[in-house]
Formats: C-alpha cells, sequence, structure tokens
C-alpha cells in the first residue's frame, strides 16, 4: 500500500466537522479520491472490495442505490440478487451484516457490543456492533422488494505482478487462475459489464484476452530472458562479450516471432511455455519468477461528506438512519476528510489517490513538498530508484540550508528545460513503443529514439545525469535526489577526452564560481564518463593532485564518478590481474576525495546484484576497493527535445545518485572526506552479489543523511516486547551506554581477526577521528549469518570485510527516537549499528551514568 500518499493527500483537505462540511460544500477536486485494489491476484480481488466497502460504511461515506431485478433462478435469495448486480465481493458474514444495515426495514439482525473501543478499527465492527454470523441475519424481503445495495462503479485496469515460475502446471493455466490482466491493458479504462460472479468475470475475460495475451507476455519479458540468459551462459562457463550479447538478443528477437505468429490461436500458448521451459530450466536458483498482467478495479468516491442515510439528514429533513450504534454515530459526524482518507489507507488492500471530478485518475496524485507531481512517473521512479536506495521522499525538505553545487562534467545540459526550471507535460514513453515509432506521436517518438542512440554515442549525456540529482520536484514531472544543489555544466564530450585540458578548464571554472555573486559553498564534481586510455586520463589526474593538497580542508571539492560500463571479460580478467584499468574510476584509491560509484539492479527478490545489459554484454565496472553502488537499471530521465520522460540505463545514472547524497551530507556537517566517505560505505546494504565487487554495498540514503544519530536495528531478546517487525528496520536512537556482563560501563569491543579478514583489536563504540572505532556494522539483505563491517584505524584509514555475527558479553543501552524507555540490546542481537557521525558525537552527553542505568544488570536477570 502507498502510505506515502497519506499526508501528501490529506494535506489538500480542509479540516472540518459534518456541520462546517454540510454549510460549507467542498469542490470536486478537494472531495474525489480514487482507489485501486492492491490484490497481486485476481482471487483477491474479493477481499479488496469487501475491505473496501466495508471500511466506507464504518466511515459514513458508503454511497447506495436500490435495485429491485432478480436473477433469472426460480427462488433468488438475498444474497443471489445482491451479488447479481455488485458481484466483485463474496458473501461473508461482514458483508452481510452491512447489507442488513442498509436495509433497516428489510433485514435484522442482533446488535452486540464490539469488543474494541477505536472505531477506526474499520475491519473490527460494522455500524459499530460485534460482526454477527450471516447465518442469524433474518431477512424478510419478497424477491421483487426494493434493496439497497453499494452505489460504486468500478473501472478495470491492470498491472505487472510477479509469480513463481510454475512447475507442475502450463503457464496459461497460471494465467487463467490468477492474472486476467491482458484485456485491461489492452483496453485501459474500459467501463465494466454486470458480471453475474466472479467466475463469469473470469470466464469473460479469459475468452477475449487468448488472442494477444500470449503475445503481450512475451514482448514484456525480452530484456528479462536476455538477463537470465547470459547468467545462465555465465555459470556454464561461457563469456558476456558482446558477440555473446548479440547472439542472445538474435536468440529472444527469434522466440517473439514465433509466439508473435501464432497469435491468436492455442499454439501460442505453447509457444510461450516451451520458451519459458527453455529459459528457467538450469536457470540459477534466483531466477525462479515471472510476471503477469493481473486484472483489477478502480473506482473514484467522495470523502467529505458523510451520506445522508448515516446522518439523518437531508435537505432538513429528518429520514431513518442507518442502525447503528450512537457512539458510532457521533464519531462519524465529526470526522473530518483527512481523519478518513488516513483511515482507509490504513486497509491493507487500499491505495488511495486523488481523482479528478470526474472519476478519471488525476495526472497529480503526489505531493513532495508541497508540490504536485505526475502520479505515473512518480511511482515509476519510486518504485525503480527511491525504494531501493531508501530515499524517503516523505522526509524531503526544501529548506535552503548551507549552499553546495554539482559540477557535471559532460554535455548536452540545458539547465532552461522544464524538468529544472518550470512545469512539465509529464508524459511516459514506454521503451517497447521506441521500437518501430508510429502513430500520431511518431514525430516526438522517433526524436526520443535518436536521443537514446546518441547517448550511447556519449553526446547530450549530461542532461539526465543532472535531472537525476538535481531536479525539483515544482517541474511536476520528475524528482532528483538533491533538489537544492545548484546545477553547473563543464562542457566536455566524453568521447573525446584528448581534446580537453581539464586541468587548466576546470581552474578557470572554478575561479568564475568562488568569484560569482552567488557563491557555490560545498562542491561536488560528478564525471559519468570513461576511458581505459591512461594518457587521455592525465589532465585529470592533475586536477586530482592539485586538489589533494587541501587534504585536511574540510571543504575541499569531491569527486564522483561512475565505474563505467564494459564488458564482462574486461571485469574478469581485471580481477585475475589485480588491475584497474576504466578511468577515472581507478583513481578513487589514490584520492582521499574521490568516490567511484558501482551500478547496481534488482533480482527476482528485490536484492542488489551488479547492473548488466545483456543485450550488448556489457555491465558495470567493478573494483574491491570501489566505494558505494547505485541504481542503474530502469532510472527516469528526461527527453532533451521533447517533455517525455523515459527509462534510461547504464552506470552514468548511478553517479548522481551519490553525487547528490554526498553534497547534501556535506552541508551537513564540515568534516574531513574521510567522514563523508565512512558514512557512505558504513550505512550501505550488502548482498552476495555485491560482496568483493563494491566495498560499501548499495547506497542507503535515510541511513547517510541522518548522520547526527546512530542508526540501530536488533533482533528482540527474551523479555522484550518490541514488535519484530520494527526492532528489525534501521531506526534512528542514542546509546545511552554499553555495559560489560559484570555491569561496568564500557566504550570499546574486541574483535577477533576471522579466517580470510584482517580487522582486529580494540574498537570504539563512539567514532572518534584518529582512533580505532567501529564505522558500521551490518546484516547482509540476504544472508542473515553475514554482516558487513567498516571501522576507522589510528590513521582514519577505512577498512571493511565480511564477517559473521559479533560475538560479546555486552548489553547495548539504546533509546529510540521518539521512545521514552530505552532498549536493553544484546551486543549478540544487534543487527546493524551505524553511530552518529565524528561531528554529532559527544559521548558525555550521550551516555548516561552507571547508577541511572536500565541495563546494567542485564546479565543477571
Amino acid at each position: 500500500m502507498w502510505r506515502f500518499l497519506t499526508a501528501a493527500i490529506a494535506s489538500l483537505f480542509a479540516w472540518s466537522s459534518f456541520a462546517e462540511t454540510a454549510m460549507r460544500p467542498l469542490s470536486n477536486e478537494e472531495e474525489v479520491v480514487g482507489w485501486v485494489a492492491t490484490n497481486s491476484r485476481i482471487a483477491g480481488l474479493p477481499n479488496s472490495v469487501e475491505e473496501l466497502i466495508v471500511g466506507m460504511h464504518n466511515l459514513g461515506i458508503l454511497p447506495i442505490r436500490q435495485t429491485v431485478s432478480a436473477p433469472n433462478v426460480s427462488e433468488p435469495t438475498v444474497s443471489d440478487r445482491i451479488l447479481a448486480e455488485f458481484p466483485f465481493f463474496n458473501w461473508t458474514d461482514r458483508v452481510d451484516n452491512l447489507i442488513c444495515d442498509i436495509n433497516p426495514d428489510s433485514c435484522y439482525r442482533r446488535r452486540r457490543s464490539s469488543s474494541i473501543t477505536d472505531y477506526g478499527n474499520l475491519m473490527g465492527h460494522v455500524s459499530g456492533f460485534a460482526v454477527t454470523p450471516a447465518a442469524e441475519s433474518v431477512w424478510y424481503a419478497d424477491h421483487d422488494t426494493p434493496l439497497n445495495i453499494p452505489d460504486i462503479k468500478f473501472q478495470q485496469r491492470a498491472a505487472w505482478h510477479a509469480f513463481e515460475v510454475p512447475r507442475d502446471g502450463p503457464i496459461e493455466h497460471l494465467y487463467n487462475r490468477d492474472a486476467l490482466g491482458c484485456r485491461a491493458i489492452t483496453e485501459p479504462g474500459e467501463a465494466l459489464s454486470t458480471f453475474g460472479s466472479l467466475e463469469d468475470l473470469r470466464r469473460g475475460v479469459a475468452s477475449n484476452t487468448d488472442k494477444f495475451c500470449p503475445a503481450l507476455i512475451a514482448s514484456f519479458h525480452q530484456s528479462y530472458w536476455l538477463y537470465v540468459l547470459s547468467e545462465k551462459a555465465n555459470a556454464y562457463g561461457g563469456t558476456s562479450t558482446t558477440e555473446t550479447g548479440r547472439d542472445l538478443y538474435r536468440l529472444t528477437e527469434s522466440m517473439l516471432r514465433e509466439v508473435h505468429s501464432q497469435s491468436g490461436t492455442d499454439p501460442a500458448w505453447r509457444a510461450l511455455e516451451a520458451i519459458f521451459r527453455s529459459i528457467y530450466d538450469d536457470a540459477p536458483p534466483h531466477f525462479s519468477t515471472m510476471r503477469l498482467p493481473v486484472f483489477s478495479l478502480y473506482a473514484a468516491f467522495s470523502v467529505s461528506e458523510v451520506q445522508p442515510h448515516y446522518s439523518g439528514l437531508r435537505g432538513g429533513q429528518v429520514e431513518p438512519p442507518v442502525p447503528g450504534g450512537t457512539r458510532w454515530r457521533n464519531y462519524v459526524l465529526n470526522l473530518s476528510s483527512e481523519d478518513r482518507i488516513n483511515l482507509l489507507n490504513e486497509l491493507e488492500t487500499v491505495d488511495l489517490s486523488r481523482a479528478t471530478a470526474s472519476g478519471g485518475k488525476a495526472d497529480s496524485a503526489v505531493t513532495v513538498s508541497g508540490a504536485e507531481m505526475n502520479d505515473e512517473l512518480f511511482r515509476k521512479q519510486k518504485a525503480s530508484v527511491f525504494e531501493p536506495i531508501n530515499f524517503q521522499t516523505d522526509k524531503l525538505s526544501l529548506v535552503r540550508s548551507v549552499p553546495r553545487t554539482i559540477i557535471f562534467v559532460d554535455d548536452g545540459l540545458d539547465l532552461n528545460h522544464c524538468v529544472f526550471k518550470g512545469k512539465c507535460k509529464a508524459r511516459f514513453v514506454e521503451n517497447e513503443s521506441l521500437s518501430a515509432p508510429t502513430g500520431p506521436d511518431k514525430e516526438e517518438l522517433e526524436q526520443i529514439k535518436q536521443e537514446i542512440e546518441d547517448v550511447r554515442k556519449s553526446t547530450g549525456h549530461g542532461h539526465g545525469v543532472a535531472a537525476v540529482a538535481v531536479a525539483p520536484p515544482s517541474n511536476g514531472a520528475m524528482l532528483g535526489i538533491d533538489p537544492l544543489a545548484q546545477a553547473v555544466l563543464f562542457p566536455m564530450h566524453l568521447g573525446r577526452w584528448e581534446a580537453f585540458q581539464f586541468d587548466t578548464d576546470a581552474e578557470k571554472l572554478l575561479e568564475r564560481l568562488l568569484t560569482s555573486s552567488d557563491p557555490p559553498g560545498m562542491i561536488v564534481w560528478n564525471l559519468s564518463g570513461h576511458t581505459r586510455e591512461r594518457e587521455a586520463n592525465k589532465p585529470i589526474d592533475k586536477f586530482l593532485a592539485r586538489v589533494a593538497g587541501k587534504k585536511r580542508n574540510p571543504a575541499v571539492d569531491f569527486f564522483v564518478f561512475s565505474a563505467g560500463n564494459t564488458l564482462n571479460k574486461i571485469v574478469e580478467d581485471d580481477k585475475i590481474t589485480g588491475d584497474c584499468t576504466v578511468f577515472p574510476a581507478c583513481r578513487s584509491k589514490n584520492f582521499f576525495n574521490v568516490i567511484t560509484v558501482v551500478g547496481a539492479m534488482l533480482d527476482g527478490n528485490r536484492w542488489p546484484i551488479i547492473w548488466r545489459d545483456p543485450a550488448t554484454g556489457e555491465m558495470s565496472y567493478t573494483n574491491p576497493d570501489f566505494e558505494i553502488a547505485a541504481i542503474a537499471k530502469n532510472v527516469v530521465i528526461p527527453s532533451r527535445t521533447t517533455e517525455a520522460f523515459f527509462f534510461a540505463e547504464g552506470t552514468s545514472y548511478a553517479a548522481p545518485q551519490v553525487a547528490a547524497v554526498v553534497a547534501q551530507l556535506r552541508a551537513q556537517m564540515l568534516a574531513p572526506p574521510e567522514t563523508v566517505e565512512g558514512r557512505l560505505m558504513a550505512c550501505g546494504k550488502m548482498s552476495r552479489a555485491l560482496e568483493n565487487e563494491v566495498r560499501g554495498g548499495l547506497l542507503d540514503v535515510s541511513c547517510t543523511l541522518k548522520s547526527d544519530m546512530a542508526q540501530v536495528a536488533f533482533k528482540p531478546a527474551e523479555g522484550d516486547e518490541t514488535d519484530p517487525k520494527v526492532a528489525k528496520s534501521l531506526r534512528s536512537a542514542t546509546v545511552r551506554g554499553i555495559w560489560s556482563e559484570s555491569g561496568a560501563p564500557t566504550d570499546s569491543i574486541t574483535l577477533t581477526k576471522e579466517a580470510g579478514g584482517k580487522i582486529s583489536g580494540q574498537f570504539g563504540w563512539w567514532v572518534k577521528s584518529s582512533t580505532p572505532s567501529i564505522l558500521g556494522y551490518r546484516q547482509f539483505v540476504d544472508d542473515p549469518e553475514s554482516f558487513k563491517l567498516a571501522v576507522w584505524d589510528e590513521s582514519n584509514t577505512i577498512d571493511v570485510e565480511t564477517r559473521g555475527r559479533i560475538k560479546a558479553s555486552q548489553v547495548m543501552e539504546v533509546l529510540f527516537e521518539g521512545d521514552t524507555k530505552p532498549n536493553c540490546i544484546p551486543v549478540e542481537n544487534v543487527l546493524a549499528f551505524i553511530p552518529a557521525s565524528p561531528p554529532y558525537v559527544n559521548q558525555q552527553d550521550d551516555q548516561t551514568d552507571v547508577r541511572d542505568s536500565v541495563c546494567k544488570d542485564f546479565f543477571d536477570r
């Protein structure tokens, strides 16, 4: 469920009581919201609809209409009649109670007091009373007695959801049983006809999908098939060279042609089945999912006014209200629109957003820092980039702080484009539509297709790179990681390195910036290009060496380099020789203020792996000395020539995510460069696929930027009443003390060297400059027994290694942000610990006196 929408939507509604609403009707734009069933399979639709109508009923906002029709059966029951016109739920006890209560003249049920005291628990009661068995309801309605039913109009929608590849049956059966979404994708927004039952719905949709569904599923999976096939080739001794990539691409093309040639017939499903078996059989175990288009429902309704049958008011006339408890009715009448939205958003299967008065979904359904964003684009950014790197957009502040500038060493950057200044029309272009542009948008699509070709030739590259880093939400379409950073272009064609004197040109640019009326503040350079020519890199080497003379200056320029895209064979050969051959990324080991970013993507389990493009045989260059990874797959970028947006991939788009975080981190704290580098690597999320490929794992924006407090996650000890799900999530905290088994305070821990590791000795729990200290300790995302440990040594050199769980007879006294009582956490139960950064650490102030500790006698209990 998209809980981040709650605050954004709620801010658009006035806080008002029922009386105020009646006096001042809200406009349609303010009162109408959209609901989407969040079920992942068609079998979940009845539960989604039940939660919606029961929730609306218990909030007093369920609209109703009358029906007198009856199905063509001899003695229709009430449930037969209701489901004939409103077929999308099952006749459960809650549904029976609801229908009974909105038909008080035709039904009676016993009113038992509910055990709940909070009517905001929308599924815990019906009309303020306990849910009673449907068999106990007494109905006395004839087959032609008018009945009230929910008056909600649905439209069909569809979205792609992941399913386990079936091992014991054909894909067609899985689709017909659980998905049924192709028709909705092909004919979006089509109004639903009345179906007699959910089974009728399944049959009706299935009969209209055989013509094109196999082809649609096949086309959707082409790029993923390429990836799986390349991984299989690697697993069996193959290499992902460009030629191999081209061969695999031709293979998937022929597979698609086979399915398309059979489209509309039973053989189309059999052709699709054969392809899936050939791809998934013998594939590595983590390739076990496929995606199918899942049928879903959409509805729009008002949340601002209580319906007359709940309030007993209509045009000043008193009406018999829906039977319900007095306290519940008073509760309903005093809810604001904001309250109702918040409560509905708490339901598991509900997804709310603003809608237009006509009932269609509005383009701007999300707000970020008060700015309306295009719903489709924002969701794509959130799913593909923001969620994986833990960028919490609801916490984004646009209050100007320390100024910072990101210099983009690139070309094609137009800072007057709508994505940087103004408002964009915000249209997303699917990559599939670019393969063979047709229709009224053909000219625009051709332009975008040419742009993508240009980018592959290193032309016009900087436009998308800069947008990923600094695009402000005011453009209404795309959000950068640091919208407050100033973007500056250092023009350089990435394919012509030798034509530029980087060192002299960079000095001139800095002189111009530092003497301008708008000071640049903290400066971060972003360079997304790369070369394997050492000589071509010399001008950059000169400039880096010159800047290195400012080592102890906290305001020294930072450089963020993309690791570069190259062939798998080059990466593997360099690992064998211990060489680093892609420049200037290889300079991060030599210069204290250089960070190299590796490209990552998510696998079927949404765990981070190294980015690869099976179509070309390219992957992100990696090296065990590189600092951090960021997302390089399906990154939304803007077109240079139009106001359209599309997906791009490559390490070029990973680097600006890190550059933006570094800019914000340096604006937070004036600290030596190793403090910034240490925070990045300590917070990063490590996986088995990233181990030995990049030191810090995948970027964690939220953890990195919460540098003024420790970040802690743990497994609750016996007697600890913390919700395990909450405990295991990374949260801000203050470490109030570390206590030994004897109850004495300690500020350090002794780490023994593990097999294959090198870290050992005494390390402090509170980070201190030039003192061996723990920078970060964090559990792997895909291996609960493996942990990434980052430490400082006496010279502030950062060491990172994988090791097992820390074992020590110590207990950590931690006060989490917002809590009033500390937790006592055995060190062996700590799943993640990233201390506050040195500028914020004050052990004397943070640590409680041993006499006041609640944890000092933990081991005696």
